[in-house]
């Protein structure tokens, strides 16, 4: 009895001083346990204004010499638009999730179309022509679903990868139609006259990165990047005054695309965003079907090539039911003190996605000059003079695509500031295609970056789980460029003036973004990038066996990705 007594008064005044002591000590209890729901679904609306452009490339007879020269292309640029959308996203406890959206809408009357046609391989002998018309009556639609898995849940954190479809259509309407040139056989049309309706259907299959992550406890970026490994291409083109449809059909195609958003949790239910998105979408071999109508037989196929680009910002609101993973607030426990720091420091490897665009310059320096050949039957009269080729056209080649790799660094953390440096790499597929020479009747430049790289030091600032950094170092880039002139020298035989240039050439980059840690060793980041690789000049065996001059070409890169990263923490471990 009496050592039961002791016992029990003993505890008791151990159990008191505990009491005591606790009291005066920071607040150190566990959480109360976070009810989580199985399923997670967010459903809202959004209004993306966004602009575009579709260029169509056109080459001679397909399965002939002539399938590699080109006698025309077609820019629809300025394709400024608004579409109303709605999107959702279910994620269950085991990581899988499906997320979807789809939107509606216009493009207005700020467009314009470039329609050009080369001398002699298209006008036989009448001058280079590129005609100017107006967009008007315009529209989109789009949908994508994609079904992914988040292999790295955290308190307010999600990290995973998709795989889903994307179909795109967009239809302008070209009214009008001015010559810019000097070409008097096509001299323009009625200025309300519709001249060319095209409509585009791209269906694509998407493999991706999707991340969402709590920047505070109202405020979360949520981030998707995606290659197209296979793009499928349907069009028509309706030429309404020639009584013209083209069937165009290809599917040896790819792309990106890329979007961010930074929501901001008005209610625990009810959140309000703004974002952004890039899509670029290549077909590098269609079939265009030439048919006069009524009633005609189908004329040769051609080969064409086709691109297009959509980008623009939205607005955003959404409405969550559930939640499949504990708030921010409950990385750890509630503490008076401070909480834990994210340690940047060490070594990390990791792997980007994303998309790539800009322009490159070609000098062209050669005026005005009379048509090579002679025009005249079967497609022109007898006696039908020589046309006049305008100089200045072209020069300029816009390049998209999209590109992925991976990267190495390391960080070394004082405070709040981290410094660091980093390589990288990234296969890439950035083309771009563009008339040059139209004083000569018009050739082909055209441009494709197989890699892109870059070592550079990062500077950031540490916001509890976030790193904002800038950074700055060299850059390098693998280009083909390529000069077609067999649109020109069409006497020479097809094909005969083609040649390639492959070059590595070396810049600069600067950049910035936000890394967010997911956990210790798992980061995320958004960034993007602006290199530039200045002027270089190449010689074409083309160019000297010809007696044209050498060509200036600068070139210049904007990269938007979304990177994953993995810290090797050598020695830290140990030190702890």
């Amino acid at each position: 009895m009496t050592f039961r007594i002791l016992v029990s008064s003993g505890a008791a005044l151990l159990l008191g001083a505990s009491s005591a002591i606790a009291a005066d000590l920071p607040i150190k209890a566990v959480m109360p346990p976070i009810e989580l729901s199985a399923w997670q679904t967010e459903l809202g609306a959004r209004w993306w204004y966004s602009s575009g452009k579709v260029q169509k490339d056109l080459f001679g007879t397909s399965n002939t010499p002539s399938a590699s020269t080109a006698v025309s292309r077609l820019i629809y640029d300025d394709l400024t638009g608004h579409s109303g959308e709605l999107f959702g996203r279910v994620d269950h406890t085991t990581g899988f999730f499906v997320k979807f959206n789809a939107g509606l809408g216009s493009m207005g009357s700020h467009g314009k179309m470039n329609d050009e046609d080369f001398d002699p391989s298209a006008m036989g002998g009448t001058g280079y022509s590129n005609t100017l018309s107006t967009l008007r009556d315009g529209n989109l639609s789009y949908a994508t679903a994609d079904l992914g898995y988040s292999f790295i849940t955290a308190p307010g954190a999600k990290l995973g990868a998709f795989v889903g479809y994307n179909h795109f259509f967009t239809q302008e309407n070209a009214y009008d139609c001015v010559q810019q040139a000097a070409n008097q056989f096509v001299n323009g049309c009625g200025v309300n006259t519709r001249a060319i309706t095209e409509s585009n259907h791209w269906q694509s299959l998407r493999v991706g990165l999707s991340g969402e992550f709590a920047l505070s406890e109202r405020l979360k970026l949520s981030v998707d990047a995606a290659y197209l490994p296979y793009v499928s291409f349907r069009g028509v083109d309706d030429h309404v005054l020639r009584n013209l449809r083209i069937d165009e059909i290809g599917d040896n195609g790819n792309g990106a695309q890329i979007e961010s958003v930074l929501t901001y949790a008005v209610t625990d239910g009810w959140s309000v965003g703004l974002g952004g998105r890039y899509w670029t979408f290549k077909s590098n071999d269609v079939g265009a079907r030439f048919q006069f109508l009524p009633g005609a037989p189908d004329a040769t196929t051609q080969r064409t090539t086709f691109t297009a680009e959509r980008y623009g910002m939205f607005l955003q609101s959404s409405y969550k039911w559930g939640d499949t993973t504990p708030p921010s607030a409950a990385v750890g426990f509630a503490t008076k003190a401070p909480p834990l720091a994210v340690n940047w420091t060490g070594v990390y490897v990791g792997g980007q996605l994303g998309a790539g665009f800009g322009p490159k310059h070609w000098s062209d320096s050669i005026g005005s000059t009379t048509s090579l050949v002679n025009p005249g039957p079967p497609d022109f009269p007898p006696g039908t003079p020589r046309g006049l080729n305008v100089g200045g056209f072209g020069k300029s080649t816009p390049m998209a695509g999209g590109l992925g790799g991976g990267q190495i660094g390391y960080n070394f953390q004082t405070g709040r500031t981290v410094f660091g440096v980093e390589a990288d790499v990234a296969f890439a597929d950035l083309k771009g295609s563009h008339t040059i020479y139209s004083g000569l009747g018009g050739g082909q430049a055209e441009a494709h970056t197989e890699a892109l790289g870059s070592v550079a030091g990062r500077v950031g600032y540490a916001v509890e789980r976030s790193l904002l950094y800038v950074k700055a170092g060299g850059a390098f880039a693998v280009t083909d460029h390529v000069l077609d002139t067999s649109s020109i020298f069409t006497s020479n035989g097809a094909g005969c003036c083609r040649d390639s240039v492959r070059s590595t050439r070396l810049g600069w980059t600067v950049g910035a973004g936000l890394e967010y840690a997911v956990n210790h060793a798992w980061s995320a980041k958004l960034e993007y990038d602006y290199s530039d690789f200045g002027t270089q000049s190449i010689t074409f065996p083309v160019n000297a066996a010809l007696g044209l001059p050498r060509a200036d070409i600068d070139q210049a890169f904007h990269v938007v990705k979304m990177g994953v990263n993995y810290k090797l923490d050598w020695g830290v471990a140990a030190a702890n």
